[in-house]
């Protein structure tokens, strides 16, 4: 085996080293001193705080009795802090029961069956039902919808329809008479008859 020389030290490195020894003895001491005196300052307020409390309970004497209730002062100024931050979100609740909507059921009928929330028209208006089984519409079960609106005015007059069919022939005239109170009367064939009162035009003529 080859033997190797050990090599001498670095003088460099020895000064460094003894350097950074000194530099963290000093340190230590100077923070051993500086937490000395610390709990040295901490147990003199300690003991001033204990002096001043003992003071101030010699100079405090009993309670006396309560005074008279003073009158109530003006309200202050709100003062809203700011917002919150959002909390967090909650676990879903269960499952509701299933919601019912409107159903129109046409025109009101007293032998249908309503049940709550149907509609029903009466008199041009609707009403929903209020409960089921609500009774006669309109009434303390029902509540009006929608009111009957207002006629509007009458619309133009539409254009002349086309002419119709020829109708069935009349039955012929059977007989015609006049009676003395003017009064003429025309028989047709299939039994009716047909009346016109000539008083008033007889009458002038006579004049």
């Amino acid at each position: 085996m080859t033997n190797i020389a050990a090599l001498p030290p670095d003088p460099l490195a020895v000064e460094l080293g003894s350097i950074v020894g000194t530099l963290e003895r000093d340190l230590r001491l100077q923070l051993a001193a500086m937490l000395a005196e610390a709990r040295e300052e901490i147990a003199t307020l300690r003991a001033w705080r204990a002096e001043a409390a003992l003071q101030l309970a010699s100079l405090i004497g009993p309670a006396g009795p309560p005074g008279e209730r003073g009158d109530r002062g003006e309200p202050g100024e709100a003062v809203i802090g700011p917002a919150g931050e959002q909390g967090i979100p909650g676990p879903p609740g269960e499952r509701g029961a299933e919601g019912r909507t409107m159903a129109f059921r046409g025109a009101w009928k007293p032998a249908t069956a309503y049940e709550a929330l149907d509609v029903a028209m009466c008199d041009g208006s609707s009403f929903v039902a209020l409960c089921d089984a609500p009774g006669a519409c309109p009434g303390d079960d029902w509540r009006l919808l929608a009111a009957r609106g207002k006629s509007g005015p009458p619309g133009a007059p539409g254009p002349i329809g086309e002419r119709g069919y020829p109708g069935m022939p009349g039955p012929p005239p059977a007989s015609l008479e006049c009676d003395g109170e003017g009064l003429l009367t025309l028989r047709l064939g299939d039994g009716s008859t047909l009346a016109c009162d000539l008083y008033p035009v007889l009458a002038k003529l006579v004049r």
